[in-house]
């Protein structure tokens, strides 16, 4: 999918947006690590989106919550990487926090997000924070240069800022991401009147989960193009996801002039699911290369029941035998694979069983499926949940549910009902009176909720609906037109039990019942 072609103005002649799938160029494990002894991450992203105006610098930070602490982040969703300049782009220990500054170029107001990436603090145990500061030489506007973790320690995060990000003329961050290595931190950038501060977040070596190194190189055309990663493609390898990146830009074969006026600079560099997302502006013959970190996933994606319907009431009620059951999976750093369903059943008159884990559910790609030879008078409950690529298992969805009505023929009636059969009636049956009160009525049910399925017509007539004399509700079937199966909704009693009746309130009037939905959810 390729983006439409825009022109690049001032120093930068080539737009590019990295792709591909990266591969592993090397890799850190913990030297004799048992599997059990491998720490594990679950990283949580805090976003905070940004507004900025025209012609000014903003500031934005990205807080961890309580519990947490930072360990990197990123700029990411500018709206207009031509014009949005980063400044700053570095985690914060002292706050947990991820700090951000732009600067607006142009006329129009433009709008970025802050992401932190944090991780729980009893995991960070060792985490230490080297920082170098890079002023200008004499006689050059560009600086830069890196901060290396100790020996036997490495980097899981890191940044670059100027150290007046106040102006726009105070300058920009030309590039900022992990060295090659994953030992350090690099970054260069365009000053004027400040100095540009480095700073890697770093962990001892076997406090982290294995991390492995992707890294991805492209070269300057003679065109001024766009293009970024297909749906799908991956920097990191499957079952990882990314812990840090960055990108910098060099003449070919060599590692990036901190001095040189020429190379450009990262644009947008920002995390994607399980890859590193990069925007480089570039000079032809230049390379770019993104720099990825990643670590085994550890998050666990997330699913959502979407049918049965949570509401309105009288949508759950399933007239026919195949009830509908949907859900939707989405993961943060990889793909969800797989699914599992289960259903549990109640019927009118008990509480749910157990949950039941039907074998032909248990390993599914679509994101629905059909429950058929479903029973009258039951009520079904149904929760999904998803397993990613690396085996990672969603917690169950919440609950949805959805109650096959008795059929009237399941109805004890009192005198002056008369059974009728019609294909316009649900099952094909229907008990019908014009009596005033007449009773229809539902021993031992247990319910949350009823519903009627009735006709209405012209001259129908009132009913009304209680359990062990206790009013729940009244309904009207008149209606403009005739119309059969109709679903009435009485309202919500939770926790009710006893004979539900349906009395006759008109006189002379037709009263056509269809069945009745006694739903225990």
């Amino acid at each position: 999918m390729l983006p439409a072609r825009r022109a690049c103005s001032g120093a930068i002649a080539v737009l590019v947006l990295l792709a591909g799938v990266l591969a592993p160029t090397s890799s850190a494990a913990r030297p004799g690590a048992a599997a059990e002894d491998v720490p594990v991450w679950r990283i949580t992203e805090v976003a905070v989106p940004t507004s900025a105006p025209a012609g000014a610098v903003k500031w934005a930070t990205a807080a961890c919550p309580s519990g947490q602490s930072i360990i990197g982040g990123d700029i990411r969703d500018i709206s207009d990487v031509q014009t949005v300049v980063p400044q700053a782009a570095v985690p914060f220990v002292n706050t947990e926090s991820f700090f951000a500054a732009v600067g607006v170029g142009g006329t129009t107001t433009q709008t970025f997000t802050v992401v932190a990436y944090c991780v729980p603090t009893a995991l960070l145990a060792g985490r230490t924070v080297v920082e170098r500061v890079y002023s200008l030489p004499a006689g050059v506007t560009d600086t830069g240069g890196g901060a290396t973790c100790a020996a036997g320690s490495r980097a899981i995060g890191g940044g670059a800022w100027l150290a007046d990000p106040s102006a726009n003329e105070n300058g920009y961050l030309r590039s900022n991401g992990p060295h090659p290595l994953g030992r350090g931190w690099y970054a260069t950038a365009r000053l004027q009147g400040t100095s540009l501060r480095v700073s890697v977040v770093c962990m001892p070596d076997g406090s982290v989960p294995p991390v492995s190194i992707a890294t991805r190189t492209a070269e300057a055309g003679n065109d001024v193009f766009s293009y970024y990663f297909g749906q799908g493609s991956a920097s990191c390898p499957n079952g990882t996801r990314v812990l840090a990146g960055g990108a910098y830009i060099a003449r070919p074969d060599q590692f990036p002039d901190p001095e040189d006026p020429s190379q450009g600079r990262v644009a947008q560099s920002v995390s994607r699911n399980g890859y590193w997302h990069t925007v480089i502006g570039m000079n032809p013959g230049y390379w770019s290369t993104t720099v990825v970190l990643c670590v085994p996933d550890a998050d666990p994606p997330t699913v959502t029941m979407t049918k049965p319907v949570a509401s309105p009431f009288a949508a759950r009620v399933a007239l026919d035998p195949g009830i509908d059951v949907a859900w939707t999976g989405s993961d943060g750093a990889g793909q969800v694979v797989g699914y599992q369903t289960r259903v549990r059943r109640a019927s009118a008159t008990a509480a749910f069983g157990a949950w039941q884990y039907p074998d032909a559910w248990s390993d599914l790609a679509a994101v629905g499926l059909v429950h058929n030879g479903t029973e009258l008078g039951s009520t079904y409950c149904y929760s999904a949940r998803g397993r990613d690529d690396a085996g990672n298992w969603s917690a169950w969805a919440v609950q949805r549910c959805a109650v096959r009505p008795l059929d009237d023929r399941s109805l004890i009636i009192s005198d002056g009902w008369t059974r009728g059969a019609l294909a316009d009636y649900w099952n094909g049956t229907a008990t019908r009176t014009a009596q005033q009160g007449a009773v229809l009525s539902r021993p031992g049910a247990r319910f949350n909720q009823l519903a009627l399925i009735a006709t209405k017509c012209p001259t129908c007539g009132r009913v009304a609906v209680a359990v062990d004399g206790v009013l729940i509700g009244t309904v009207n079937l008149a209606n403009a037109t005739t119309v059969h199966q109709r679903v009435i909704s009485l309202p919500r009693t939770p926790g009710r039990e006893g004979t539900v009746t349906i009395e006759v309130l008109s006189t002379g009037k037709p009263v056509i019942i269809d069945g009745l939905a006694v739903s225990a959810s």
